[in-house]
């Protein structure tokens, strides 16, 4: 009897524990998307500050609620800006730092060519 009931007890946890795993997978796939606003370098799974165990937290939290990977990015990029994002989302005032890479390197093959062009 106590066999049966353990077992039932287990087919009833199982589901809990898969739900929490899956949970646990996608908090960890958003925090690696997220700056640790302290350390700057590092997302909040990585740091040990204090604010990024909060934003683990808060990540947890509304997954719980039901919101979506985007609408939790969305919310804290309002409130804590777009650098709070490890890839900002492109628009009038980060062009530069989307094309800025590109304009470097052409610039870099223009004097590279310029260079070998005047030395025939």
């Amino acid at each position: 009897m106590r066999r049966l009931l353990l077992l039932g007890l287990l087919f009833v946890a199982l589901p809990a524990l898969a739900e929490s795993d899956a949970l646990e997978k996608r908090a960890h796939h958003l925090a690696e998307q997220i700056r640790c606003m302290v350390c700057q370098g590092q997302s909040i799974n990585e740091s040990d500050a204090d604010l990024a165990k909060d934003l683990n937290a808060l990540i947890r939290e509304q997954i719980k609620m039901g919101w979506s990977d985007e609408q939790i990015l969305d919310y804290l990029s309002v409130r804590y800006g777009d650098f709070i994002l490890f890839k900002p989302p492109f628009a009038s005032y980060t062009w530069l730092l989307w094309c800025g890479p590109l304009f470097l390197l052409s610039g870099g093959v223009l004097l590279i060519y310029n260079y070998w062009r005047r030395q025939r």
